[in-house]
């Protein structure tokens, strides 16, 4: 956030001192503190009146780190009143409801469920293709109900569940399995864990080959398809040498369970 502001506000001569002050006061250790920082951000909201200020998921804090951000936002709004703080989360988090309760609450619940239907309804054939039959009692519309409800608002909580669900590297019996886990996932972080969980039980090529995908994304943002050969090609591969050329990215869904993103050119993390 902080240097989002000064990217907008390069230009504001105080702004640019008051980040020197604080790089000077900072440089007797090695990293600022988590206070110091906050400081710095009520100082530079004093000098960029108006400005506006977007928090996502910030239910995904453990209680106590999120309470006390929660309490940081609102004496932060509450001394400034002509910038505006908006805070996004789902509406069952209560710890963020007591601590916010005396600043305005839209409720946003069902604005974008049909929009996650949509998009479940439209991967339930994908699904099918592999041999997903959970139950003979359940049809089509109970699977869409079952991940749109669990989902809760988040599209990638869907997006993440659908590409792990349709990833070639289940059999049938751990699809389905999955997909009774995942209707009791709540939360983004729990769904992450599933996957990674079972990047790791993959055979060890496998797991090679996804950490090398992961950590060389983490390290650049996206990695285009080219890279990855070149980046495989170099020292020992996890792979069978022909694997480097043919369906590489068919390979890197199968062994990444739906965290990374493929396309016929590049790769991004979800």
């Amino acid at each position: 956030m902080l240097f989002q502001l000064l990217a907008s506000h390069k230009d504001l001569t105080p702004l640019l001192d008051a980040f020197a002050l604080a790089m000077m006061e900072s440089m007797s250790s090695v990293a600022s503190s988590v206070e110091e920082l906050w400081e710095l951000l009520a100082v530079v909201l004093k000098l960029c009146p108006f400005s506006t200020i977007i928090v996502d998921g910030i239910d995904e804090f453990d209680e106590d780190d999120g309470e006390w951000t929660a309490r940081q936002f609102s004496a932060l709004s509450m001394a400034n009143e002509d910038s505006r703080i908006l805070l996004l989360s789902r509406d069952s988090n209560e710890w963020l409801r007591i601590h916010l309760n005396q600043h305005p609450w839209l409720r946003l619940e069902g604005v974008n469920n049909g929009d996650i239907e949509t998009f479940i309804a439209s991967r339930i054939g994908g699904l099918r293709n592999r041999g997903f039959e959970p139950s003979f009692l359940i049809d089509d519309q109970q699977i869409i109900g079952h991940l749109s409800n669990r989902a809760a608002g988040m599209f990638l909580w869907a997006r993440l569940v659908l590409d792990h669900l349709t990833s070639r590297s289940l059999s049938q019996a751990e699809r389905t399995k999955l997909f009774w886990e995942a209707i009791h996932l709540e939360g983004l972080d729990a769904l992450y864990s599933r996957i990674v969980e079972h990047i790791l039980q993959q055979r060890k090529p496998e797991r090679e080959f996804a950490r090398r995908i992961v950590m060389w994304i983490l390290n650049c943002g996206q990695l285009r398809v080219d890279e990855l050969k070149i980046g495989l090609a170099q020292g020992n591969t996890p792979l069978e040498p022909h694997h480097i050329v043919d369906d590489l990215v068919d390979i890197a869904t199968l062994t990444c369970g739906g965290l990374v993103e493929t396309t016929s050119c590049s790769y991004t993390l979800l």
